[in-house]
């Protein structure tokens, strides 16, 4: 399942290859359940943009995260963004 979230300033992408993963009883409640998760995502990038007006340096990081192989989370990435502002 492939869904598209866009607002005026990005696009984002998200792939769910488990079809289990977010199973409620009915499709129309995952569907809902994921578009506010997108909204919220979205809407916290949007506020962040409005913040870095004010941020002297910024930079941004992506460092390869190392799980133990006994975890079986769908819910953790391969990689984590570490954000440094300095105002």
């Amino acid at each position: 399942m492939k869904i598209i979230k866009r607002s005026l300033s990005l696009e984002n992408n998200i792939t769910i290859s488990n079809e289990n993963f977010m199973a409620p009883t009915k499709d129309h409640q995952r569907n809902m359940l994921i578009n506010r998760a997108l909204k919220e995502f979205v809407g916290n990038l949007n506020s962040l943009h409005e913040q870095t007006r004010y941020f002297y340096s910024l930079s941004i990081k992506v460092l390869p995260q190392h799980m133990p192989e006994d975890v079986i989370d769908t819910w953790w990435a391969k990689s984590i963004a570490v954000l440094k502002a300095i105002k």
